[in-house]
C-alpha cells in the first residue's frame, strides 16, 4: 500500500497567570456545541450529462498561442468561449486559453497543439456550470485524416465509459476558432471537452493522486484487472502506474482505483504518428502486447465478462457518429472482435496475458 506517514505534534503550555474573568451575560458553555459539517453532495455536471455533439466557438489569439510550446511555463491567453443555449441565447464565457502536453505540444506533431481551458468566471448557470478548467482536444493538424483522429479517440473513451463509470467522461464538440486580430479567419474541427480530475475525484467520492511510485497491489483487484485488461482491449503500451503516465489513481470509500487516460497511441485509435516504445517485441500499435499485472484466472474471467457484457454496446459506438469514417469504422470493429475472439477461452487467454504481464509492479 502507498503509505501515508502523518506527523502527530504535542505541544504543552503553563499557566502563567490567573485567567480573566468571564463578562456578564452569556458565557461560552452557554453557546451550542460545533458539529461537523456534512460534505455536499456531488452536483452532476451539465456538460457531461448527455452525449449529444455542442456547438462552440472559441475566439482567441490563435498566432500567439500557436507559438506557445514551452510544456514547463505554460501561458495563459485571454479568450471567449460561446455556445448557443436550448432557448436559442447565445452566451459568451470570459475564458483563458493555454497550451498543453508534451508529445502533441511539438510543433513537428501539431500545428495546432491541445489546448486547457480555464474558467475564471461567469459559469453559473450555463453548459459549463461548476467548471474550473478542461482538458479540450483538438485536431493537430489541418487534415481530414486528423480530425477523425478526434473522433477515434473520443470514441475509446465511450467505450470505457460503457465498461465502468471509474472513467473519464469526453463531451464531442464541434469547434469554431475564430481569430481575435481577423474574425473573418475561422477554422472549423472537431474537439472533445475531457471530464477534468478534480470533478472525476468529486463523482466518485475520493481525491486523485499525485504521488508517484504506486503499483498494482494499492488498487483493488478487480481495478488491476481491468485497467490491464482494457489496455490490451484497445491495444496500447503507453501508460505507467508507478509513473503515473497516462493512469491517474483515485482514493474512494471503496478503495484505491486506477483510471487510464489519453489513447492516441493504442492500436484502436490508430495515428499516424504513434509507434511503441522500440524496446518492446511488437512493430505497430496495432500489435496487442499485454503490459498488466500478473492475474489468475478468475480475475481474468471477471474482467473478460465484464467486456463481453458491452460488447454489442461498444461494437454500436461505430455506427453512432456519422462523421466518422466508415473504413476506419470496419476496421475498429473488427480489431474488437478479435478481442473477443482471442479471449473466448479465458483460461488459455490468462495463460497468455501471464507470459508478459509485469510482476510485482
Amino acid at each position: 500500500m502507498l503509505n501515508v506517514l502523518a506527523g502527530l505534534a504535542l505541544a504543552g503550555a503553563a499557566v502563567l497567570a490567573q485567567p480573566k474573568q468571564p463578562k456578564a451575560g452569556k458565557s461560552k458553555a452557554d453557546k451550542p456545541p460545533k458539529t461537523e459539517r456534512t460534505p455536499k453532495p456531488y452536483v452532476a455536471s451539465p456538460l457531461f450529462a448527455t452525449d449529444s455533439v455542442i456547438h462552440v466557438t472559441l475566439t482567441g489569439d490563435w498566432k500567439a498561442l500557436g507559438g506557445d510550446r514551452d510544456t514547463l511555463r505554460p501561458k495563459l491567453r485571454a479568450a471567449t468561449l460561446a455556445y448557443t443555449d436550448s432557448a436559442g441565447r447565445v452566451v459568451r464565457i470570459p475564458v483563458q486559453l493555454s497550451t498543453r502536453g508534451h508529445f502533441r505540444l511539438s510543433r513537428g506533431t501539431c500545428s495546432f497543439p491541445p489546448l486547457r481551458v480555464v474558467f475564471d468566471s461567469g459559469t453559473k448557470h450555463t453548459l459549463f456550470a461548476g467548471q474550473k478548467a478542461l482538458k479540450l482536444g483538438t485536431h493537430c493538424n489541418d487534415s481530414n485524416l486528423y480530425e477523425q483522429y478526434v473522433l477515434r479517440e473520443y470514441l475509446a473513451y465511450r467505450a470505457h465509459n460503457l465498461l465502468t463509470p471509474v472513467s473519464f467522461r469526453p463531451r464531442l464538440a464541434r469547434m469554431r476558432y475564430v481569430d481575435v486580430r481577423d474574425t473573418t479567419k475561422v477554422v472549423e474541427r472537431w474537439g472533445m471537452f475531457l471530464e477534468s480530475e478534480r470533478e472525476l475525484g468529486d463523482r466518485l467520492g475520493g481525491d486523485v493522486l499525485t504521488a508517484r511510485g504506486g503499483r498494482y497491489n494499492d488498487v483493488s483487484d478487480s481495478s488491476a484487472a481491468l485497467l490491464g485488461i482494457w489496455e490490451y482491449f484497445i491495444g496500447n503500451t503507453d501508460f505507467s502506474l508507478g509513473a503515473l503516465h497516462n493512469v491517474r489513481l483515485v482514493t474512494t470509500p471503496q478503495g484505491m482505483t486506477a483510471v487510464p487516460y489519453d489513447f492516441d497511441f493504442s492500436g484502436l485509435v490508430d495515428t499516424r504518428y504513434s509507434s511503441p516504445d522500440p524496446r518492446l517485441p511488437i512493430k505497430t500499435v496495432r500489435e496487442r502486447l499485454y503490459r498488466g499485472p500478473c492475474l489468475t484466472d478468475p480475475q481474468v474471467a471477471d474482467a473478460v465478462a465484464r467486456f463481453t457484457a458491452k460488447r454489442d454496446a461498444i461494437r454500436a459506438l461505430y455506427e453512432s457518429v456519422p462523421a466518422l469514417d466508415k473504413g476506419y469504422a470496419k476496421r475498429a470493429v473488427g480489431y474488437i472482435d478479435d478481442f473477443f475472439a482471442d479471449a473466448k477461452d479465458t483460461k488459455r487467454f490468462a495463460k497468455d496475458l501471464r507470459e508478459t504481464c509485469l510482476p510485482g509492479t
